[in-house]
């Protein structure tokens, strides 16, 4: 009899346990998962704008006397195709400009000079949309993140 009794007392734990825990579950989870979603693209950024770079070398390295144009239209192709290869090529944006590239020539002590540069809007109406989850405060992605960006820039 006093099992029944305290079989009883004891149904309702689980669910009241259930309720206080699962929102801080499902808080930590989605953290982890959209900062692992961010992490991934700004690992993916830099990898890519350090290979466009590489590449653009092999380029430049080619025939550095070429003309202006036909350099940057090498350069173009090059950079482009690292881009097209990439998971995130469908959500960048070139910082600023049209190209992913800035190329000048005879720059600081007569040398060319190349900067890569990628960006991917991160927020609602961006490339990269993660729904906030705002809590007691706080806000899973911050606020404060609105974009990841990475830049090489090289000395040719």
């Amino acid at each position: 009899m006093t099992t029944l009794i305290r079989e009883r007392r004891q149904s309702g734990a689980v669910a009241i346990e259930f309720v206080i825990f699962f929102p801080l579950f499902l808080v930590i989870f989605y953290g982890i998962v959209s900062y692992s979603v961010i992490f991934a693209a700004q690992q993916t950024l830099h990898s890519l704008s350090s290979e466009a770079t590489r590449a653009a070398v092999a380029v430049y390295r080619d025939d550095p006397e070429s003309s202006l144009s036909e350099i940057e239209t090498a350069l173009a192709g090059v950079i482009q195709q690292r881009v097209d290869d990439s998971w995130i090529s469908g959500w960048l944006s070139g910082c600023g400009r049209e190209s992913f590239f800035n190329y000048t020539r005879g720059g600081a002590g007569g040398r060319d000079h190349l900067e890569v540069c990628f960006r991917v809007g991160v927020g609602t109406g961006e490339a990269l949309a993660l729904p906030k989850l705002s809590l007691l405060g706080f806000s899973i992605p911050s606020d404060d993140l609105t974009e990841l960006t990475s830049t090489s820039s090289i000395r040719l």
